[in-house]
C-alpha cells in the first residue's frame, strides 16, 4: 500500500513538475537538500514532500515531513 501511495505521488510530482517547467531533478536535490537540513532541527520519520504551485507572479512552496521528536540544543552554534 505505500508503494502505491509513494508512487501515486511520485506522478503527482511529475504532473506537476512539468506544467512549472521544473526538471525531476531539481526535486530530487531540494529533497535531498532538505533533508540534510532538516535532519540538524528533527528526527525524521519520513523524508520531506515539496509541492510547488504557480501563484500570480510567483510560486507557493510547501514542505511536509513527519518527525519522531525535536532535537533540543544546550549551546545554539555560531
Amino acid at each position: 500500500m505505500k508503494n502505491q501511495t509513494d508512487e501515486i505521488m511520485r506522478v503527482e510530482r511529475v504532473i506537476n513538475n512539468d506544467r512549472l517547467k521544473i526538471k525531476e531533478e531539481f526535486s530530487r536535490l531540494l529533497e535531498k537538500d532538505l533533508t540534510c537540513l532538516l535532519q540538524e532541527y528533527f528526527y525524521l520519520s519520513s523524508s520531506p514532500q515539496v509541492q510547488i504551485v504557480k501563484k500570480g507572479k510567483g510560486y507557493g512552496v510547501s514542505i511536509e515531513f513527519d518527525c519522531s521528536n525535536l532535537k533540543s540544543f544546550i549551546n545554539i552554534p555560531n
